[in-house]
């Protein structure tokens, strides 16, 4: 028999607040980067890439379509980031830096 739970995203989710502490921080960039590890999180990588950061919208895209795909091309440079300081366990996660 099969686990309705497991149909259901976020169904084996550990709450951690959007700010973590250091030690926990440190723990998600290295599940990041095991997650992320070998080829099938490379294949996964490269279809997140190819569906946001590859992607070139045309001309006649709506005002939506285009915060629509900027939002997901976020995502993936913050898992792109995620894994990076988890395999080289770098410093500390900017999120929502303004420049200006």
């Amino acid at each position: 028999m099969s686990n309705p739970a497991r149909s259901r995203p976020g169904a084996y989710a550990i709450p951690v607040p959007s700010d973590p502490d250091p030690a926990t921080r440190e723990r998600i960039e290295k599940a990041f980067a095991r997650a992320f590890a070998g080829n099938d999180g490379g294949l996964v990588l490269g279809y997140l890439r190819a569906l946001t950061i590859e992607r070139v919208l045309g001309s006649q895209s709506s005002d939506a379509a285009l915060r629509q795909i900027e939002g997901q091309r976020q995502l993936v440079h913050t898992i792109e980031s995620l894994i990076e300081r988890g395999v080289k366990g770098a410093g500390p996660v900017i999120v929502n830096a303004e420049v200006g």
